[in-house]
């Protein structure tokens, strides 16, 4: 069914209809002429001649005219008989059908654009610039004529192409990142008076690269940048014949570029040689024709090294001049491969050889000029010759396996130079892939370098490398409409040949090789490679291929990992596990087996794991089978592991291939229980197998895991994952009573003789706290490591078991910590159990919360810290010290009877963070954010000064953490120190952004404590809002921060950046010219990459338009409204961007209109124009909702304005039923379903409101009447909600003393995932709290509760907090001057409105009056408040 603004139904309401003089016209009521006008384009764009023309509803036209031909603006415009494209206000793209000529080429214009206001300039996209002509060439229609042939005149087809094919590659070149110059210029025969008027639009502005054709000696009609190396090709035109000049520069970012054009090339050569001490030679001008200049342009910019690119020897030679005698280098400035130039490398994650010699041209390099002649003929070969009808055929030419096996030897080159040479000359294969085309043969080449067993090791792993990140980026196109880049046939010889080798070659190939398979199977499987599965199966079968088939299978089971994709595995399952099944029951029975043998079971176990990770297979149900597999899982479980070939080394022991099968094994079956045997967990058709799992291998399963973990009772080894995979299948058998009951005859030897140990001290920890304390300090606090970690393991165990079976196990537990207390303070101290003694502080520590609940222990805790907690704060043994202090924080906040008690703990926490060894200041400092405030107050200048000392030693997102929780409890008496604190904060952000950027990790630890750093510095800010002139100090410090990661390299931290900037341009007494910088760099990041983060970049922006509104409304350089123009425009008439991405482009729309009252008419129109344009494609209500609310803020602004404008638009009738009809609309519980916010309510009645104002020729009587009644009932919904808000509001005050209670209800929850997971609040959480419940109870009011409710509740409950001129408008005082102004001026008018209302809306009209007497009253009240209050 039509949307409301597509249907021309009949109008529900007497205002549409007086409002609209004229229908809404459809799409061929209106010729193009009008259409083009009403989008503010001038009619002349299209010439006269047309005989039809067609428009739908989302703006794609279609004009067809009697015949091709040709139309004289400031050049010659070529028109095809069909010209189509897509309108929007100001533009025209997706153009076809329109031609401009430029020298002796015909560009196909993409795209059309005027200045928005109006510059009297109009854009041509030709794909390699925009072209520029004034708008007055295209007032009226042109007369379009042909020529004698009738085929239009001017166009050659192969003018055109070559026109197409420079476009396209200038595309991909700028696309890509590369600098490249291209210049045509006449010399000769130049109409100097015309090409002034050629003028051009750099994309990336000017840089002087323009003034470089003066070189040439001629006028400048083409110039491309982008960004990689500098080459000018300057064409000229002798009696009618072309030619042109090539010339290789590397750019001086200080040398003045700007040249008079009366000098020629050889002085400007010649004044440059001077400067660096050389003299350089012009290069030699050669004839060429058309199509020889593509292919140079093409070649020049496939290749960045050219000496290498050329096609023989000989060539090569010519260029070098190897053949000269002397064979000299070049200029100092030129690089070693002959070519001076500017490199430039893209960041990639993608592993390549070790690239640390591979170093960036600095960008300040001399300029330089080859002292060889570039002949034509030697760059242009035979084998470069462009083929008939694309001209870049044949550009990229193969090389033979030797030639590449050269290359690959050369990458692994001691000399620095060389090595560079051979690794750019194989980047340039995966640019001239996204340049070109692909390669024949590369990608096979590649692949037999890798399995030739007489070549070199190295060399073939180069290759592999080579050819794995060659088939990431290539094998498959990364978007919709992108082309294949790889031969269909080179790679089906990839997919038949891999199989087979990647089993043969080494493991370090093989690697890369499995990386590869991965991406293929991804992307192939099973639609482009359906016969993987029948290998595998016929593969599993043959002796020789088994290892070769389980490595593919595995990466094959690996593919489908979510619900969706399963169905797929059934297939798998089916066809290869009972071949997995006689594989794995072979190898289980094999006597003496050897590495290989557990190499293999490993992978079977990994295959089963993925095939089960999910969901159990349906094949898997059989009880047959799966007792069959559960057999050969038992058997592996139960076996021990063979001494003989374990390694020494601890590390690589514990990735031995047998511990490895034996971890997989307890992987498996923990999974099996954990998600498929527990009751609880299982639909109703799984249960029975559950019930299955449960009745015969669960308890077998836990006898098994007691007797492994009686290897390290008894000194044995145990890998550390080993033990923590059987620990979680303990704990996860404490709630079942049957399995409880197994193994609790055991209970005690496992708790005490087992548990306990592992909580304790050891030698690993204690060779880690001596070498590495850092290390130390990381480990203890990575939430990774602690999941793997045997310690972790165990202590959730016991919390667990006195969570669950408390009643038969605490007592006994605690007993057993005193009795260890009792024997280390009897000990003499040579034999105190120091380590003993650190596990018991551990276990007290981690049952923190059960011991303050539980009788008797919660009355003799503070007992406990004094006798034995305290005296481990001067305890000679380090990892002591900090383990009381970790345990102090566990207990302040239990009630002290003595306070002494607490002030003792309190201060030998403080002198913890003093302690000569690194852990113990570290476990000082988090324990101290337990404290209470008072305490820290006066210590807190030193404290500060502790917290920066650590932090430049440590890299520690927790401890960022703690000073933000401190500067949150302090609040404004952080303002002394919090220009300080940034500067600290600024230092150790950078720090640890070097620390990231070193190990290319983005969780690294460095990564992390970056962002703490940043939320600590936004947490400092807001402390101190109320103090503006810090802001001003402040600045200096945070300013870089904000300009480097407001770029891509601060994608990881660009939310609290955005933060930063927030409070910045909020706060501060005013937004400084260097705040304003940052401008461009959010308009840049929204428009490039950036749209997730548009919610977050609306903020600043807002601030800067409604704080700063002057200057930007006066600054034109930069144009800030017309940036923003730019950026709204090309969001919201983007169709790929979803409603939920371009929420906040309307409501940046609406802050423009509200703070730039009466300055902005130019900007009316064209946004109201995008905004009717997506309002026809919008279907999210909140999106309706917010482009509605655009033209009630226009017609708040100016609504005989935007009242004209909307008749201009033929949108009125439309966008008013519209309105109507959303107002009207009720959810099924009879609330509203649009404009649910006060702040939506507020911005339609003042809209409506200002119509209200309008003469009776803009809005007729009738009309008058409609907008009075919907006002009316508007405003009395808005008072309803205010006042229920308010209510509500007042509610939550009285509660926020309960709102942030927590209770540790033993038995609330059975599973206690949470709480093992660590993600109950920490301290300091608080006023988040607080805040994330008052926007709830916002919330509240809009909860759906229907079932026809398509937007979330964030939707309206988001910047309810944004200020705006509006707050300070009462929109019943507005309503009751509006109609009072009426009444004044048009008596008549009024009295007539009010003789038609009924009963019913005269008692809401007088309700409205008194309460907007009672507004203007209590409005002065607050006035006169706020004037004493500053007095």
């Amino acid at each position: 069914m039509p949307t409301p603004l597509q249907s021309p139904s009949l109008l529900c309401f007497v205002l549409c209809l007086a409002l609209c003089s004229t229908p809404f016209a459809s799409p061929t009521d209106q010729s193009i002429y009008q259409v083009l006008t009403s989008h503010g384009l001038p009619m002349g764009l299209i010439p006269k001649g047309v005989s039809e023309f067609r428009l739908d509803s989302n703006g794609r036209f279609e004009v067809y005219l009697d015949r091709p031909c040709n139309a004289r603006f400031e050049s010659v415009v070529h028109y095809e008989k069909n010209v189509s494209g897509n309108l929007s206000y100001g533009q025209i793209q997706g153009l076809s059908g329109i031609s401009a000529q430029e020298l002796f080429l015909w560009f196909p214009v993409k795209g059309i654009r005027v200045d928005i206001p109006s510059s009297g300039l109009i854009y041509f996209d030709v794909g390699v610039i925009y072209k520029q002509f004034s708008l007055s060439s295209f007032e009226t229609p042109r007369d379009c004529k042909v020529d004698g042939n009738g085929n239009g005149g001017l166009v050659s087809g192969q003018g055109l192409r070559e026109g197409e094919v420079i476009q396209e590659i200038v595309s991909k070149v700028c696309a890509y990142g590369f600098n490249l110059i291209f210049c045509c210029v006449f010399r000769d025969q130049v109409d100097q008076s015309r090409s002034g008027k050629h003028r051009y639009e750099l994309d990336q502005g000017e840089s002087g690269f323009r003034s470089l054709c003066a070189s040439c000696n001629g006028v400048c009609l083409l110039t491309v940048e982008c960004r990689l190396v500098g080459h000018l090709l300057c064409l000229r035109q002798r009696s009618g014949e072309v030619y042109f000049e090539s010339l290789y520069v590397a750019l001086n970012s200080d040398e003045n570029l700007h040249h008079s054009s009366a000098l020629d090339s050889n002085t400007i050569l010649q004044r440059r040689s001077n400067r660096i001490g050389a003299r350089l030679e012009p290069t030699r001008t050669v004839k060429a024709s058309a199509a020889t200049l593509v292919a140079l342009f093409a070649t020049v910019v496939a290749s960045s090294d050219a000496v290498l690119a050329l096609p023989n020897k000989k060539q090569r030679d010519s260029v070098e001049g190897v053949a000269d005698e002397g064979n000299h280098r070049r200029s100092a400035a030129v690089s070693p491969n002959g070519l001076g130039r500017r490199t430039h490398r893209r960041r990639s994650r993608v592993a390549t050889v070790d690239r640390r010699h591979l170093v960036e041209a600095p960008s300040n390099v001399a300029l330089g000029v080859s002292d060889r002649s570039l002949r034509l003929e030697s760059i242009i070969g035979p084998e470069w010759q462009s083929g008939p009808g694309d001209p870049t055929l044949g550009l990229i030419r193969s090389m033979d396996l030797q030639s590449l096996a050269v290359i690959l030897q050369a990458a692994l080159s001691p000399n620095p130079n060389e090595r560079k040479a051979a690794e750019e000359r194989l980047n340039q294969f995966g640019i001239c892939v996204e340049l070109f085309q692909y390669t024949a043969q590369h990608l096979v080449r590649l692949f037999q370098i890798i399995v030739d067993n007489n070549c070199d090791l190295a060399v073939r792993q180069v290759a592999s490398i080579h050819f794995k990140n060659f088939v990431a980026k290539h094998w498959a196109p990364h978007e919709p409409d992108e082309k294949q880049k790889i031969l269909p046939s080179d790679k089906e010889v990839v997919r038949n040949n891999i199989l087979v080798f990647v089993a043969q070659v080494p493991p370090l190939l093989r690697a890369q090789l499995g990386e590869c398979l991965k991406t293929i199977v991804h992307e192939d499987y099973p639609e482009q490679w359906p016969g993987l599965l029948h290998w595998l199966k016929h593969s599993l079968q043959d002796e020789q291929q088994i290892y070769g088939a389980l490595f593919v299978l595995r990466i094959l089971s690996r593919k489908f990992k979510s619900d969706e994709e399963r169905t797929p595995v059934y297939l798998i399952v089916e066809e290869t596990f009972p071949h997995l099944l006689n594989i794995f029951n072979r190898l289980i029975h094999i006597v003496n087996p050897s590495l290989e043998v557990a190499e293999l079971i490993k992978l079977i176990c990994k295959i089963f794991w993925s095939s089960i990770y999910l969901e159990i297979p349906k094949q898997l149900f059989d009880p047959n089978v799966f007792n069959a597999w559960m057999v050969l899982f038992l058997n592996i479980l139960e076996r021990p592991v063979p001494v003989e070939g374990q390694p020494t080394d601890p590390e690589l022991r514990k990735t031995w291939g047998w511990w490895k099968v034996k971890k997989w094994t307890v992987h498996i079956l923990n999974r099996l229980y954990t998600r498929f045997g527990d009751l609880k967990l299982q639909k109703p058709e799984n249960k029975a197998f559950a019930q299955m799992f449960q009745k015969n291998f669960a308890g077998k399963i836990l006898e098994c895991h007691l007797n492994l973990l009686n290897v390290i009772r008894t000194g044995g080894y145990l890998p550390d994952r080993v033990v923590n995979l059987i620990l979680q299948y303990l704990s996860n058998s404490i709630s079942k009573n049957s399995m409880y009951q197994l193994f609790q005859p055991k209970l005690d030897i496992v708790l005490f003789e087992i548990i306990f140990p592992l909580m304790c001290f050891n030698d690993n920890d204690q060779k880690l706290w001596d070498e590495d304390p850092h290390e130390y300090v990381r480990k203890g606090y990575d939430i990774i490591e602690d999941l793997y970690s045997p310690r972790t393991a165990a202590m959730d165990f016991v919390s667990e078991l006195v969570r669950k079976r408390g009643k038969d196990n605490l007592q006994k537990f605690i007993l057993f910590i005193v009795e260890i207390f009792k024997r280390y303070n009897e000990a003499n101290p040579e034999y105190k159990p120091y380590r003993q003694k650190d596990g018991a502080l551990l276990a007290i520590g981690a049952l923190c919360d059960k011991l303050k609940q539980a009788e008797p222990y919660k009355g003799e805790l503070e007992n406990m810290l004094v006798q034995h907690v305290f005296p481990e704060f001067s305890s000679p043994v380090g990892h002591l010290r900090a383990k009381a202090a970790w345990v102090a924080g566990q207990y302040s906040h239990i009630n002290f009877e003595n306070q002494n008690n607490f002030l003792k703990a309190f201060h030998s926490v403080v002198a913890g963070m003093r302690d000569p060894e690194l852990p113990v200041r570290v476990d000082s400092v988090f324990a101290l954010r337990s404290f209470y405030l008072g305490e820290i107050r006066p210590l807190l200048p030193s404290l500060l000064d502790e917290f920066f000392k650590l932090m430049n030693e440590v890299e520690n997102e927790d401890l960022v953490f703690t000073l933000e929780t401190i500067v949150d409890k302090f609040g404004e008496e952080m303002a002394p120190y919090a220009f300080g604190l940034c500067q600290n904060l600024a230092n150790a952000f950078w720090k640890c952004m070097n620390t990231a950027e070193a190990e290319d990790e983005a969780d690294d630890p460095g990564a992390l404590a970056a962002v703490g750093c940043l939320r600590a510095i936004s947490t400092i800010l807001e402390s101190v809002s109320r103090l503006p002139n810090l802001f001003v100090e402040i600045e200096p410090t945070l300013l870089p921060i904000m300009r480097r990661m407001l770029t891509t390299d601060g994608q990881e931290v660009f939310e609290e950046v955005l933060e930063i900037v927030s409070y910045m341009t909020f706060f501060s007494p005013s937004i400084s010219l260097e705040m304003w910088s940052l401008w461009p760099l959010m308009i840049e990041a929204l428009r490039d990459w950036a749209i997730d983060f548009f919610p977050n970049i609306l903020v600043p922006l807002d601030n800067y338009i409604s704080r700063s509104t002057t200057h930007f409304l006066t600054c034109k350089n930069p144009d800030y409204q017309q940036s923003l123009w730019s950026m709204l425009s090309t969001i919201m008439l983007d169709v790929n961007l979803e409603d939920g991405d371009i929420e906040p482009a309307p409501k940046l729309i609406q802050v423009v209109f509200q703070n730039c009252r009466g300055h902005v008419d130019v900007w009316i129109e064209p946004y109201l124009s995008i905004t009717m344009e997506r309002l026809r494609k919008a279907e999210k209500p909140y999106l309706k909702c917010l482009l509605m609310q655009v033209v009630a803020d226009a017609l708040y602004y100016n609504a005989a304005l935007t009242l004209g404008i909307l008749h201009k638009l033929g949108v009125a009738a439309e966008v008013f039923k519209l309105w109507f009809d959303m107002l009207q609309k009720l959810k099924k519980s009879g609330a509203r379903a649009n404009f649910r916010r006060v702040h939506d309510k507020k911005v339609c009645c003042l809209g409506l409101t200002s119509l209200l104002a309008l003469p009776g020729d803009q809005l007729p009587s009738d009309a008058l009447l409609g907008v009075f009644k919907a006002t009316l009932d508007l405003l009395v919904a808005y008072k309803d909600q205010v006042a229920e808000e308010a209510k509500e509001e007042d509610g939550n005050d009285d509660d926020d003393d309960m709102d942030n209670f927590q209770t540790d209800d033993e038995d609330g929850d059975e599973d206690g995932s949470d709480k093992e997971m660590g993600v109950d609040a920490e301290d300091g959480d608080e006023a988040d709290s607080v805040k994330l419940q008052k926007l709830a109870a916002q919330a509240k009011a809009f909860r759906p509760n229907d079932e026809d409710d398509d937007d979330s509740d964030d939707d309206y409950t988001d910047d309810e907090e944004l200020q705006s001129p509006i707050d300070e408008v009462d929109p019943f005082v507005y309503f009751v001057d509006t109609i009072k102004g009426l009444q004044a001026l048009d008596p008549t008018r009024f009295r007539s409105l009010n003789e038609q209302l009924d009963f019913h809306y005269q008692a809401l009209a007088n309700g409205v009056a008194q309460h907007a007497e009672q507004r203007r009253a209590e409005i002065e009240r607050e006035k006169l408040e706020k004037v004493a209050a500053t007095s």
